[in-house]
């Protein structure tokens, strides 16, 4: 009998796409985690308007592979997003991941900036700092969400991983940094997990 595929994986390297794609074959390649037809919302951090080589964001070579692996897997659409906290045009080309994305030239993808107007308020069973929250409706509507971070410090929540990176999907950041930031990041994620994590680090 084979054994049970692993829930987590580790490669380093030098060069992204190869490190990403064997990441993946270690748990499964990522048609364990995307079917044909599936609605895909790939979440990096692209909150900063910094280039690559200051690794404030999700570098755009891991976020290519990633879309490229799931149109592979027969992603029917794959969304790419975030709310950033400098100016979006800037953030979504000085981190080098809208050009990586242009680059694929597929139909199926598409990058693009948080609509307001998507917000929807949604109860939140067992929340301790809030039992209500709005959600970003493309990330709940996804078949699934492939969160991908960077690794890196933070002055607030001391280290950034895939938790707090979900911050990216939400509108109203600065009420959950005046209450409680440690719980709201875990009661939003726990309302909608993600089916995969990458971190980037």
């Amino acid at each position: 009998s084979s054994l049970p595929l692993p829930d987590i994986a580790r490669v380093n390297g030098g060069d992204y796409r190869a490190v990403v794609v064997e990441t993946l074959a270690m748990l499964g390649t990522m048609s364990r985690y995307v079917k044909p037809g599936q609605k895909v919302v790939i979440k990096p951090n692209i909150g900063w308007d910094r280039t690559v080589e200051l690794a404030a964001n999700t570098h755009p070579e891991v976020v290519k592979a990633l879309v490229q692996l799931c149109l592979e897997a027969g992603a029917k659409q794959v969304r790419i997003f975030d709310r950033t906290c400098n100016d979006e045009r800037r953030c979504y080309m000085q981190s080098g991941i809208r050009p990586a994305v242009e680059s694929i030239r597929s139909d199926r993808v598409s990058i693009e900036y948080i609509d307001r107007r998507s917000f929807k308020e949604l109860a939140i069973n067992g929340g301790r700092a809030f039992d209500r929250w709005e959600f970003y409706l493309p990330v709940i509507e996804a078949d699934r969400l492939i969160n991908v971070p960077v690794a890196k410090h933070h002055s607030i929540s001391r280290l950034t991983l895939a938790m707090k990176n979900l911050m990216g999907v939400i509108w109203n950041r600065g009420w959950w940094h005046k209450n409680g930031l440690h719980q709201c990041i875990a009661d939003y994620a726990g309302y909608r997990k993600p089916d995969l994590n990458v971190v980037d680090a």
